[in-house]
């Protein structure tokens, strides 16, 4: 391992390290990365905006102090210090379901627009982008927000189109 981290891709006798790599050249195996450079960038700048979407769910998850979040498997929270824990992480939770969730996927959205012909976010065919935004959207649903895409309806089309 390069980095001594994961994600790792062993293949042809190399190991790639890092996600952002791995994942570009996965899609350029599979045909989903765009030839044209500035459909490159678009669709790396989704899958940056996943990985920003990540990150903020990431910090719900891990928000509240040395207790960590939740600290037990069952959920329950024993010490003060773990319910005050708990506390911060429902306000995180909520802050992302009612702020940060539909600022980013809004922005999304917009972008969607802009290729108002297509069913994808970069011409006429599923790219990198729309898949890894499949995976970003199914993991907010994941983690309870119901329907995230309610108010989205190119991004919903999206969504749908990949599923």
């Amino acid at each position: 391992m390069p980095f001594k981290q994961l994600p790792v891709l062993k293949t042809r006798g190399r190991v790639i390290a890092q996600s952002g790599a791995v994942t570009r050249y996965a899609a350029k195996m599979a045909g989903l990365w765009p030839d044209d450079p500035i459909d490159e960038a678009t669709c790396d700048m989704v899958i940056e905006q996943g990985n920003d979407i990540m990150n903020a769910m990431a910090r719900c998850m891990n928000i509240g102090g040395d207790a960590g979040g939740i600290t037990r498997r069952d959920g329950l929270a024993q010490t003060e210090e773990e319910i005050l824990s708990v506390e911060r992480q429902k306000q995180a939770w909520a802050n992302f379901r009612d702020n940060e969730c539909p600022r980013f996927l809004g922005d999304l959205e917009r972008l969607c627009d802009r290729n108002s012909h297509s069913k994808y976010f970069i011409g006429f065919a599923p790219t990198a982008a729309d898949v890894v935004m499949f995976s970003v959207v199914l993991l907010i649903e994941n983690a309870g927000i119901k329907d995230p895409l309610q108010c989205f309806p190119a991004l919903s089309s999206v969504y749908q189109e990949v599923a």
